[in-house]
């Protein structure tokens, strides 16, 4: 089964694309086409949209399905009339709020992420500089200054989960690689000892490192099974022997491991 589905916005439709994805996780089985289009913000494009993208799909299966966020209950109006199902994520919930706080909402386009004047959004950004400044390896002198380090050998999701966690939570994250010489020496290197308390472990199956080393064109010595098996086995002793946490991310998207992360070290926001 086939079903094509869109989120929009009159903004970036970010929350929309967030909260439909994690929805859509809960159907098995299911071929889901995702579409995002931000800045649907008039009656106009509304309606374009519809044509372009609605009409022409009058023979499938299944009505398409559209998530939104529109402040606009024009708007929202022209997509409601549309041969679709549509789901108004904020009119699930404004309702009740409205109720519970006893006042209206003053809804504003593009409200939601607020960019302009907010300090989270300057916390998130400041993060991410930090992150990319201490990809892998880098600048390991600064590690007292990290919010997370998160460790394990070259291919385990390390800068990824440090992206997200930087740009979500504004998390400032520190990444490092084991080498052959961390091996070697059969101990911690002295920046990830000097930061235990704050440091976690990523690691996978020895297949899925295969695969990953292999679809990046690695090198074969490098992406051999009996390497990949031995790297982890010496970076998983390493991590447990001096009592840091360590998580296996072969199952588990980007999203599902930085929230087992973030459950471990007690994260409250900040």
């Amino acid at each position: 089964m086939r079903v094509a589905v869109y989120f929009l916005s009159d903004g970036t439709a970010l929350t929309a694309a967030a909260l439909g994805r994690s929805l859509l996780t809960q159907f098995q089985g299911i071929d889901f086409e995702l579409h995002t289009f931000p800045f649907i913000d008039t009656p106009e494009k509304a309606r374009s949209w519809i044509d372009e993208h609605i009409a022409p799909r009058g023979s499938d299966e299944i009505r398409p399905l559209v998530l939104y966020t529109l402040a606009d209950p024009k708007i929202a109006e022209i997509i409601s009339a549309a041969p679709v199902l549509d789901l108004n994520i904020f009119g699930s919930f404004i309702g009740a709020l409205e109720r519970h706080l006893g006042r209206p909402s003053s809804p504003r386009i593009g409200q939601s992420y607020g960019i302009a004047q907010s300090e989270d959004y300057e916390r998130r950004i400041a993060a991410i500089h930090f992150t990319l400044d201490h990809d892998d390896g880098l600048q390991s002198e600064d590690y007292a200054h990290a919010d997370l380090i998160l460790a394990g050998v070259s291919r385990t999701g390390k800068t990824p989960t440090s992206l997200y966690l930087a740009m979500q939570f504004g998390l400032c994250v520190a990444n490092y690689p084991f080498t052959e010489e961390d091996f070697s020496r059969g101990r911690l290197p002295g920046v990830l000892r000097q930061n235990a308390g704050k440091t976690v472990g990523l690691t996978t199956t020895p297949e899925r490192l295969q695969a990953l080393r292999a679809n990046r064109h690695d090198s074969a010595g490098y992406s051999g099974l009996r390497r990949c098996t031995y790297e982890l086995g010496e970076a998983d002793a390493l991590m447990r022997g001096a009592g840091i946490a360590v998580f296996d991310s072969t199952e588990f998207s980007i999203e599902e491991i930085s929230a087992r992360i973030l459950v471990r070290f007690g994260y409250r926001g900040k």
